[in-house]
């Protein structure tokens, strides 16, 4: 299906340095967000009714990723001594 959207230039241009900054053009990065809206929006397994058909493998894999996808590309990581048993339980 092709959907046309006419968004401000404001708009465009944050959407196209996100994009940028995920390595992705423009289009792709906005098929992202709408599969990725399209699966937050989805009943929980708790709330779903039993006939409802399980996901494939490949399917669940494809909402992972597509869940990964979602958080920012610079957020800080930790070092591994930060999270090592050692430092977890230093007593001060």
């Amino acid at each position: 299906m092709t959907l046309s959207v006419d968004i401000k230039p404001e708009l465009e241009e944050r959407l196209l340095a996100r994009a940028l900054s995920h390595g992705q053009s423009l289009e792709a990065f906005i098929q992202r967000l709408l599969e990725n809206e399209a699966l937050d929006s989805q009943p929980s397994p708790a709330t779903q009714s039993t006939t409802a058909p399980a996901l494939t493998g490949s399917e669940k894999a494809a909402a992972f990723e597509a869940w990964a996808n979602s958080f920012p590309a610079n957020l800080p990581t930790l070092s591994l001594e930060s999270v090592s048993r050692e430092k977890i339980y230093q007593r001060d």
